[in-house]
């Protein structure tokens, strides 16, 4: 998630801040910040299990909103993957890293 959508994100172009205006969102440079850090941050950080339930929430907004508004009227094809990433953020958001995740090895006592 972070090498391959979110890296190329940072900084947002105007191209991506004005497709995000185009969604109805206010304050569009702003939330394509935050699109691009939640990809590229919250992958690095799923990927490491640091963090997992914040990451995975911020990456579960962005992808439901990416896949049902964004590519709302595009074929089934084209919001696939987005809907695909928020169902794994899904599972993350609702059952943490796990045993051998950053956030448990951290907590340890």
């Amino acid at each position: 998630m972070a090498f391959s959508h979110g890296i190329g994100k940072i900084p947002p172009s105007d191209a991506f801040i004005n497709a995000v205006s185009e969604d109805g969102l206010p304050m569009a440079a702003f939330f394509a910040w935050s699109a691009a850090l939640s990809e590229s941050l919250g992958g690095v950080l799923l990927a490491l299990g640091l963090f997992t339930r914040p990451a995975s929430f911020f990456l579960l907004c962005t992808m439901l909103f990416a896949g049902l508004v964004h590519h709302a009227a595009d074929p089934f094809g084209s919001k696939e993957k987005a809907i695909l990433y928020a169902l794994i953020a899904a599972f993350y958001l609702i059952n943490g890293g796990g045993k051998y995740s950053g956030d448990s090895m951290l907590l340890k006592k």
